[in-house]
């Protein structure tokens, strides 16, 4: 009986962690939504901006994602540098009829020809950001959305006062079948909440998110070598340039910069595959394997779930079940209709959210219990830090 007490209680705690985590996270995200964004400062030269684009493949609309970037606002110098593994990719040619189609613009195709890092995305980034004409530098991924204030954005944010690096929360759109479903409006509500609370909560930041990173050349360049020392070898370089740079004392911030990420037309093979790559990177990040097992019992309906089985599916398991479940499926939708205008997603897939949150408990396992992952066709073993090394 005291056994039985006691794990009732602690799932009891969970779920008012989890429950308390997610009304934090929304006031972080409607804070962030709502805080103005600076202003671009014209009273002197602008910095010229070079975006760096690693391609790969042509599979998440690319045509039209590029071609935003063509129809920048930004009244300062510009080169768009769109990075590939080979000219053998699919993304080539289209790349080619970009720059046909915009002789006007500055930009360029960068072959890449390292082989210094395990993955292509960080070869081919490295060889194009080498080529870079100017001091402010953008990532930004192929599968990304802009409208034509992004650039102009992302430098008003560098401007800001002691700001090294800016980002902008990864958030999904354009859901088009179950699995996209699934994991579009589980970030999202994961971004409403954890990523929201923890803006909020953490002065010194160690998190980017890989879609949209800015920063000062200048700056990067005075510890390079480091910097790509621990890039090339990284799992997540989303994760890993952040850290070098609190390392050095630097700064980094998250803006609300629209930029949200294209996610349509994937398997649920897709998904799964993606997401085991990312609870890897948290394992890692983490570090004590019981605080990394407890991640899951954040969400509000795993330990309400837990509870409706050890009960007998008890009334109170139940209404707890269902708040933690009408919370979080609440805030995706305020978090699609703050940030992306629009109920669409949610209207018609708000159900998966639960079902994304009671799925975590296996990617946690599967997580826990495994150290390698495959990439690019070849198999690594993760480390701490998410620095990887070949299986051999």
């Amino acid at each position: 009986m005291f056994v039985f007490s006691l794990l009732v209680g602690v799932l009891i705690a969970f779920w008012v962690a989890g429950i308390l985590i997610d009304y934090l996270g929304l006031v972080g995200m409607l804070l962030f939504r709502f805080i103005p964004l600076p202003k671009l400062k014209i009273d002197g030269p602008l910095p010229g901006v070079s975006v760096v684009k690693p391609c790969f493949a042509n599979n998440d609309n690319e045509i039209e994602n590029f071609d935003h970037f063509f129809h920048q606002d930004y009244p300062g110098p510009l080169e768009i540098l769109f990075a590939i593994s080979s000219e053998r990719d699919p993304i080539f040619p289209i790349l080619k009829e970009f720059l046909a189609k915009y002789p006007d613009k500055d930009a360029r195709i960068i072959v890449s020809t390292s082989n210094d890092a395990y993955w292509n995305k960080i070869n081919a980034v490295r060889d194009a950001q080498e080529k870079a004409k100017h001091d402010v530098i953008i990532w930004s991924d192929s599968d990304v959305v802009v409208r034509s204030s992004y650039v102009r954005q992302m430098v008003a944010c560098l401007q800001e006062e002691g700001v090294s690096v800016v980002t902008t929360p990864q958030y999904d759109f354009r859901v088009d079948n179950f699995p996209t479903a699934l994991k579009v409006l589980g970030n999202n509500c994961d971004d409403a909440t954890f990523m929201m609370a923890y803006n909020l909560l953490v002065r010194k930041k160690r998190v980017a998110l890989g879609q949209s990173i800015g920063f000062w050349a200048h700056e990067f360049n005075s510890f390079k070598v480091d910097a790509w020392k621990v890039l090339n070898c990284a799992l997540a370089d989303d994760l890993a340039l952040p850290h070098v740079y609190a390392d050095k004392g630097k700064k980094v911030v998250f803006r609300n910069v629209y930029c949200p990420v294209e996610y349509s037309g994937k398997t649920l093979a897709d998904v799964i595959e993606q997401k085991r790559r990312w609870v890897m990177c948290q394992k890692y990040s983490v570090g004590n394997p019981l605080l990394y097992l407890s991640a899951c019992f954040f969400y509000p309906e795993v330990p309400a779930f837990f509870l409706v089985l050890l009960t007998g599916a008890s009334s109170q398991s139940l209404w707890m079940f269902f708040f933690g479940a009408a919370t979080r499926i609440g805030i995706t939708g305020l978090f699609e209709l703050l940030f992306l205008g629009s109920l669409k997603m949610w209207i018609r897939w708000f159900w998966t959210v639960p079902l994304w949150d009671l799925m975590q408990v296996g990617f946690v396992l599967d997580g826990y219990f495994r150290n390698t992952i495959v990439l690019g066709g070849r198999r690594f073993k993760v480390g701490q830090g998410l620095a990887i090394s070949p299986v051999v």
